[in-house]
């Protein structure tokens, strides 16, 4: 569960994005080389389409520098695992 802490940490030390009605959170995302680790994982966790939708949502978005204070084979263990890896971002 340590790395559970560790990603929790990670997320609420970071930066939360807003939209506004021309884009999605995904757009914000995609469009900042900061989130290209977090656009990774909610890609392969299938939940892209779902931040597409209509909103409203809040996203606490952890930059790429709070996933590399993350142990290397965590984040890979954790991306690995489809459901933990979903069950984490949600």
């Amino acid at each position: 569960m340590l790395w559970l802490t560790k990603l929790m940490t990670a997320i609420l030390g970071a930066m939360a994005l807003r939209t506004t009605q021309a884009q999605t959170i995904v757009d914000l995302a995609v469009g900042n080389d900061d989130f290209s680790t977090l656009v990774e994982l909610l890609s392969a966790a299938g939940l892209v389409e779902a931040l597409e939708g209509d909103g409203p949502f809040t996203v606490f978005a952890p930059t790429n520098d709070a996933f590399a204070a993350l142990d290397d084979a965590m984040l890979e263990a954790v991306a690995a695992d489809t459901d933990l890896l979903t069950s984490v971002l949600l």
